[in-house]
This record gives structure tokens, C-alpha cells and sequence, in this order.
């Protein structure tokens, strides 16, 4: 059975403590837990739907994000209701380089050939399967 990874008393007070060190380092600076009391509550919903979710499943269908979010007072949800276009990628960025073109005699780059040293050239041989 799935058990979800749990937010602890001891991670909960840890946080609170880095807020209270970042507070003293950085006095114009206002920090605080992330681990509010709402935020809490959250989790332990998330946690609760976790621990009943079926693995086999689409998590998709399984868990509405959505329904765990915590709005910003005043404001409105923060995700888009649709993802941006996404362009895409120049075909000439993406072509992989040329090879160099490898000495038929000797089965080596010229850059191979002038500076790799004889034990070099001959690892590089075996690995293209001539030496």
C-alpha cells in the first residue's frame, strides 16, 4: 500500500526555525514559516487523498488540484486556465552537428590524428570498431 510522505512536528518546527534565523540575519526582511496553521490543514487533506490513492489509476482523474490551493486574500487563482502556446523550436538550432569527416586510411578525425597520443588513437579505433 501507498503511504504519502508525511509533513512531521519536527519538519514543522525545523521551518519555523529557519524563518526565525533568516528573520535575525536579515532585519528589513519579513519572514515567517511557511507551515501556517491553514496551510497545515491543507497538507493533511493532501495527505489523507494520497494515502487512498490507487497507483494504478490516472492521478489526473484521482486529484483535483484545484481543491488544495490556497488563495491569496483578494486575489484570484494563480494558475492559468490554459497553458501558454508553447513555439516551437528553430530546426537549425536543434540539427545535431556534423561529424567530421574521418580519414579513410587511418579511421581518425585529422583533429584525432594530431592530438590524441598513439594509445589515444588506438582506444578511439576499438571504440568505432576498427582496431
Amino acid at each position: 500500500m501507498y503511504q504519502p510522505l508525511r509533513i512531521t512536528k519536527g519538519f514543522q518546527e525545523r521551518q519555523v526555525e529557519i524563518a526565525d534565523t533568516l528573520q535575525e540575519n536579515f532585519e528589513t526582511q519579513r519572514f515567517q514559516s511557511p507551515i501556517t496553521r491553514r496551510v497545515g490543514k491543507q497538507i493533511s487533506k493532501i495527505e489523507k487523498k494520497l494515502s487512498k490513492l490507487k497507483l494504478n489509476k490516472n492521478f489526473d482523474k484521482q486529484i483535483n488540484i484545484e481543491d488544495y490551493l490556497i488563495p491569496e486574500p483578494g486575489a484570484q487563482s494563480s494558475l492559468p486556465t490554459q497553458a501558454p502556446q508553447t513555439p516551437q523550436p528553430n530546426p537549425a538550432v536543434v540539427t545535431p552537428p556534423v561529424q567530421p569527416a574521418v580519414a579513410a586510411q587511418s579511421g581518425l578525425t585529422p583533429t584525432e590524428e594530431a592530438l590524441l597520443s598513439p594509445s589515444e588513437k588506438a582506444i578511439r579505433l576499438r571504440q568505432r570498431g576498427l582496431g
